[in-house]
């Protein structure tokens, strides 16, 4: 799991993705609508090279989106 403000996004996942085999999943949270505005969500750029499973957007009192993926080659 990756937390939403988890730094630098993009060295991150380039690190998931050569650690990872294509079966085990990875969940991050970000933020979208107004929040993405305050803190700096994650891009489909920074997970290059990985395809979004699901997304679960907030609702309640919830800020962030979680979002499952997975390694692809």
């Amino acid at each position: 799991m990756v937390a939403a403000l988890a730094e630098p996004k993009k060295r991150i996942f380039a690190n998931l993705w050569e650690k990872l085999d294509t079966s085990t999943p990875v969940i991050y949270r970000t933020y979208t609508g107004m929040r993405a505005i305050l803190y700096s969500p994650v891009t489909e750029k920074a997970t290059r090279g990985f395809h979004k499973e699901v997304m679960i957007l907030p609702t309640g009192n919830v800020n962030n989106t979680s979002v499952l993926i997975l390694k692809v080659l």
